[in-house]
């Protein structure tokens, strides 16, 4: 029930407009009033790499298979260098040469036809294996790096060969007892990572496996028949590139 307004009083009733400006009024209070946030970003961990083309140098060590016998080179340093080209999205091209240098080990053979197989060693004489490449290597993040990393992985087809050919050693050794390697076909299949320091300059960590054949010639095989065979050897190496 609404009381009856006393008599003279006047009632107030607010317009639309004086409502509509109290409103407003009242939020501009409101926002001078309130405390003033500061803008808040949160960085990407992702950056893009704007640089397409990279050559890089490297060394590190070799762990060889020498097969059965052991007619391949010894573990040994290895030193090299890439060239590294962006083809299209996570995709680049790559050729890269490197070099091991160490020795290699000359067998003879000891047994007559009909014997089992018995060799010793001649001498361990110097070698230098190459080794040519070229392929594809796959960006893991894409062209960009993930808090300063950039992994990939890379398969490449190419040739090896020991350029320093037959030792003295292997003179006096019946030429179905000598060998000779490479040059003969290689793939590299590898793994690693860049580490950017700045935009241009990278440090690289990558282990990659060299597939390749070795042939033992037939003075030195049970059967007196030349003989492949495909062994596994590592590579573990550290470098830089330089992007450009």
């Amino acid at each position: 029930m609404s009381l009856p307004a006393p008599s003279g009083a006047r009632v107030f009733s607010p317009t639309p407009d004086a409502m509509r400006h109290a409103l407003l009024a009242g939020l501009a209070a409101v926002l001078l009033l309130a405390p003033r946030g500061e803008a808040q970003t949160v960085p990407s961990p992702f950056r893009y790499i704007e640089l397409t083309q990279s050559a890089s140098g490297y060394a590190g060590w070799l762990l060889t298979d020498r097969g059965e016998p052991e007619i391949g080179p010894h573990s040994g340093p290895i030193v090299g260098g890439r060239y590294t080209v962006r083809l299209s999205g996570p995709l680049s091209g790559e050729v890269g040469l490197a070099a091991s240098p160490g020795e290699r080990t000359v067998l003879r053979r000891l047994s007559a036809a009909g014997e089992a197989l018995r060799l010793e060693p001649v001498d361990d004489v110097t070698s230098l294996v190459l080794i040519g490449e070229a392929g594809l290597r796959f960006h893991v993040t894409g062209p960009r790096t993930w808090n300063g990393l950039a992994p990939y992985a890379a398969l490449t087809a190419g040739g090896v060969w020991d350029v320093m050919g037959r030792s003295d050693a292997e003179e006096g050794l019946e030429s179905s007892q000598r060998v000779s390697f490479g040059p003969a076909f290689a793939v590299g299949i590898g793994a690693g990572t860049d580490w950017f320091l700045s935009e241009r300059l990278a440090l690289r960590l990558e282990a990659r496996d060299y597939l390749w054949r070795l042939q033992t010639p037939e003075g030195l095989t049970e059967v007196r028949r030349t003989q492949n065979q495909w062994t596994n050897n590592l590579g573990l190496t550290l470098g830089a590139a330089l992007y450009f």
